[in-house]
């Protein structure tokens, strides 16, 4: 029979058609991967007759030497397709993993299961947030009939503005998505689409297009800290009203992310002997020179017991955290850490970066504010309050562990307000030195 067109169960090693195939695990020259991802009657000069399909081995029978190969059988029994496809999710996207993409790629690289599992630990926190994106654009290429895996960069461009379009997505979430596309490609792939003169116009539009919103935004502490003064005594609120203070007085004090207080090891952590706490924040999400480190912030305590973040420190470690719980940190899971936020059901148990981020919304949502004003942020908001209130930038910025003042500057100061007059000193008749520079009479 024939003329075959396709080989849709080969690998490099037994295709009968070499020049147009079908691999399992990926390979470079295979038109794509897995056979059964795609809907046949699509195929160009397909047959109704499956026989008629030259068939090779599902997987090919591994070297001998070859300790990466998998073990899987070399055969299959007749399949029905048609009831496969029927009992498959109807959305194509669930079929993605990065994990899985991602191992495919190293083990075409010949990687070793050392290398493997060394790069796959760091990679769990990136999944989480690439995967989705990733999910939607293998299944938009596949309502296409396109190869996700052919770096190609008007393909890229055409999948961020239909789905921006579609979904109504920011400026930011569509820069998010190409972050998370350009991460299924190898680190050439991705220099050669960001080179790419349609790529770089499009990026440069997109971004241009984004008009900022007004970030100076009036608030009041006052209903907030109403709110936690008629929660009560530490030692008698409830579980759940100690977590939530405790994460918002330690946020706002110490410029911390949730996940900074969902990384935070208790084992390092104390209060010192002048009554200061120190905190230990192992792998923050910051970095220094491309490398993990332990960040450590200093909190002092407040003259008043009920704003005190160190009492909420220790009232919350002597109620709740009495027990260790030692378990491996979040995105390096060959270190272990003791995790100080615990869950207030079952205190064996850890919460989430994303719980600890609600325990300080659920205090923050008290602020006054406008109706248009958003919820501030702790780390941003106590970080503002701190530059208006006349502290060196540069004592803030090593506080909050930024990299620089521009990044505080440009992206976590709320208002530019100062308590200089300005007005005042520039118009006002007074005495002013000689300058080189601008000789005023």
């Amino acid at each position: 029979m024939g003329p075959h067109h396709i080989d849709l169960f080969a690998s490099p090693t037994n295709a009968k058609i070499p020049h147009n195939f079908v691999s399992w695990n990926y390979h470079p020259t295979a038109a794509w991967i897995n056979a059964f991802s795609r809907d046949w009657t699509t195929i160009p000069g397909r047959h109704t007759d499956h026989t008629e399909l030259a068939l090779s081995t599902v997987v090919a029978n591994p070297p001998a030497n070859d300790p990466l190969s998998p073990s899987s059988p070399t055969t299959i029994s007749t399949i029905d397709t048609t009831s496969r496809r029927r009992r498959r999710s109807p959305s194509p996207e669930v079929e993605f993993d990065r994990m899985e993409h991602l191992n495919k790629r190293f083990r075409a690289a010949q990687l070793s299961h050392s290398a493997i599992n060394t790069i796959q630990a760091t990679q769990h926190s990136r999944t989480r947030n690439y995967q989705t994106y990733q999910r939607l654009f293998v299944a938009w290429c596949r309502q296409r009939t396109i190869d996700p895996n052919i770096p190609h960069a008007p393909t890229i461009i055409s999948f961020l503005a239909d789905t921006r379009e579609a979904k109504n997505w920011a400026v930011s979430t569509t820069l998010n998505a190409k972050s998370a596309i350009l991460d299924l490609y190898s680190i050439i792939e991705q220099q050669n689409i960001r080179s790419d003169s349609t790529y770089v116009i499009y990026i440069k539009a997109l971004k241009d297009s984004k008009i900022p919103t007004r970030r100076t935004f009036d608030y009041d502490l006052t209903p907030v800290f109403d709110h936690i003064r008629s929660l009560g005594s530490n030692d008698t609120m409830s579980r759940l009203s100690l977590s939530r203070k405790t994460a918002w007085l330690l946020a706002m004090c110490g410029f911390l992310r949730p996940s900074d207080l969902h990384r935070m090891d208790l084992d390092l952590s104390e209060v010192n002997r002048s009554g200061h706490l120190v905190l230990h924040i192992v792998a923050p999400k910051d970095k220094r020179k491309g490398s993990r480190r332990i960040k450590s912030v200093t909190i002092h305590p407040h003259r008043d017991p009920v704003f005190c973040p160190v009492q909420a420190f220790i009232s919350y470690r002597q109620r709740l955290a009495v027990d260790p719980l030692r378990a491996p940190h979040p995105i390096a899971p060959a270190t272990t850490i003791n995790y100080f936020f615990r869950n207030t059901h079952q205190l064996g148990s850890q919460v989430t970066s994303t719980t600890i981020s609600r325990y300080m919304s659920d205090i923050m949502q008290h602020i006054g504010r406008a109706p248009d004003a958003p919820i501030p942020d702790p780390r941003h908001l106590g970080s503002t309050l701190a530059a208006t209130a006349g502290l060196s930038v540069d004592d803030i910025v090593a506080h909050g562990g930024w990299a620089s003042q521009d990044t505080f500057l440009l992206f976590y100061r709320q208002s530019s307000e100062t308590h200089t007059d300005f007005t005042n000193s520039t118009l006002d008749q007074q005495p002013r030195s000689q300058s080189g520079l601008c000789n005023v009479m």
